[in-house]
């Protein structure tokens, strides 16, 4: 992986990244799905059985990302509220 100069975000090199994902998926015969939530634009990591397709781990949860959603709706909901008051 690159180095990172102090106090940034570290570089992240998808190749590599790939390659380390594959090859702890064939040693733990688990899959692992990295994605973004569509509602919140969450980072989510599945952890997924390769022989039943199930997943067995989902960080963060369901529930989670409902509360983020949840709270995500209504900060936008008063800072319309702000923004209308004050051009009254």
């Amino acid at each position: 992986m690159q180095r990172q100069a102090q106090g940034q975000q570290p570089a992240i090199d998808t190749a590599e990244l790939a390659s380390k994902v594959e090859s702890l998926n064939q040693l733990v015969n688990r899959n692992l799905e990295f994605s973004v939530d569509d509602a919140t634009g969450q980072q989510v990591l599945r952890v997924i059985d390769s022989d039943t397709g199930e997943v067995v781990r989902q960080i963060p949860s369901d529930q989670i990302l409902h509360v983020i959603s949840q709270v995500q709706k209504a900060s936008e909901g008063m800072l319309q509220g702000v923004l209308l008051d004050d051009q009254v």
